[in-house]
């Protein structure tokens, strides 16, 4: 079964149900270590070892521009190397 084309997800920490949205960043990128994920929270702060690598954390409240700004960062493809030179 193909994987849907996903690019990255927002998540809250608080979710409905018994799965919140640190267990579900911590599945996605067990899952599918391609996909960008940001976990956001105005209540909780994790510590850096409560998220998977790769994964950003933004505390609320933030705006519109913030978001905006994380999620293109995460979603733009990186034209430089590892030592900034243009690939």
């Amino acid at each position: 079964m193909a994987k849907p084309d996903i690019g990255a997800i927002l998540t809250d920490v608080d979710m409905p149900g018994t799965l919140n949205g640190l267990g579900l960043a911590r599945q996605v990128a067990n899952r599918r270590p391609e996909v960008k994920i940001v976990v956001t929270s105005g209540g909780y702060t994790p510590r850096s070892s409560d998220l998977p690598p790769g994964v950003r954390f933004l505390c609320k409240p933030y705006s519109p521009l913030k978001l905006l700004s994380v999620m293109s960062e995460l979603l733009t493809p990186d034209v430089h190397g590892p030592h900034g030179r243009q690939m």
